[in-house]
């Protein structure tokens, strides 16, 4: 819920399964989300890190993560009630941006076929005084990996921060149809990888092993998020999926050369992050429809679907300079 006079979202429970969830606030889920919005404002405030940096003018500086502020829930000792009436508060600081939630965009319409995303990239077009093309949604896409998949990765290579960056956790906002801003909400589904030292202690529910947190960043933000949004694009007819995913690792790439990833060590896990994406030859997926028929949403199964990043002759070597 968007509250304009304060600045900030409410999220509250609904204590109803939808999905494979039931859409309440469990205390776990509202610590973790806390924890990691600590970590992430002590970044911030310090100044150590680049993909933060929200309002430092550089590269990232059209990245933005809105983390959560304080929880509140029922003084009793039932789990389940405290669950079903727990609210958390979220930064709203999106001012009159006017940002869209993805799994929004691509969403298609009963009526027509076409998502929501389509009008979008018409109206880029527009802008443009033309009509919609290859070239264009080339531009297009490029725009969009430099204020979302890049600093996301950017993120975990600098702070090991893996953000739950799947469509209902993502807004973006657009000028004159191209992409201008990208928000990240929901901090309850982040974690943080244990080798990189931040204030939390080891038992938080946010911290996970390196293995854990990259695979969840595979899962979320390539799958989920940029697997769901190519396939979307691609039904334009314009480009096909092929040619999104190798404009996306080659974006990866290059930003590692355009000098985006700062410092030694970010550059050299950022080195490491993308030869495991241009060289695996599967990602993961969640099994969701046999994970509801099982209820066991918690403790979904996952099986290995091929990786479109690795079909690509992409060469990342190592960077003598980092």
């Amino acid at each position: 819920v968007w509250q304009p006079s304060t600045g900030q979202f409410i999220k509250l429970a609904i204590n109803i399964r939808i999905t494979n969830f039931v859409r309440n606030n469990p205390l776990r889920e509202l610590e973790r989300a806390i924890d990691v919005s600590r970590v992430i404002n002590h970044h911030n405030n310090n100044q150590v890190t680049t993909a933060l940096s929200a309002e430092r003018k550089n590269v990232n500086s059209n990245f933005i993560i809105l983390p959560e502020t304080h929880c509140q829930t029922l003084n009793t000792t039932d789990i389940d009630l405290q669950s079903a009436f727990s609210i958390l508060y979220r930064k709203g600081n999106i001012n009159k941006d006017e940002p869209q939630v993805l799994a929004f965009l691509l969403e298609e319409s009963i009526a027509t076929g076409e998502s929501h995303i389509v009008r979008v990239l018409n109206e880029y077009a527009q802008s443009q005084r033309t009509v919609l093309n290859r070239s264009l949604i080339v531009d297009w896409w490029q725009q969009y990996l430099t204020i979302s998949l890049i600093p996301l990765t950017l993120l975990y290579a600098e702070n090991g921060i893996s953000l739950e960056a799947h469509l209902q956790n993502c807004m973006v906002s657009f000028k004159q149809g191209k992409p201008h801003n990208f928000y990240v909400r929901d901090m309850e589904g982040a974690s943080i990888n244990l080798k990189d030292k931040c204030i939390l202690s080891a038992q938080s529910a946010a911290c996970y092993g390196e293995e854990d947190a990259w695979f969840r960043f595979k899962y979320y933000v390539i799958v989920n998020h940029i697997g769901h949004f190519i396939a979307s694009i691609s039904r334009t007819k314009l480009i096909d999926e092929n040619q999104l995913w190798a404009i996306t690792i080659e974006s990866l790439v290059s930003a590692l050369w355009q000098g985006t990833a700062h410092g030694g060590k970010t550059r050299s896990r950022y080195l490491d992050l993308l030869k495991d994406l241009s060289t695996s030859p599967f990602l993961p997926a969640k099994m969701n429809m046999t994970s509801r028929f099982n209820q066991s949403s918690e403790d979904p199964g996952w099986i290995n679907i091929p990786n479109p990043l690795s079909e690509f002759k992409t060469e990342v070597k190592n960077d003598n300079a980092a």
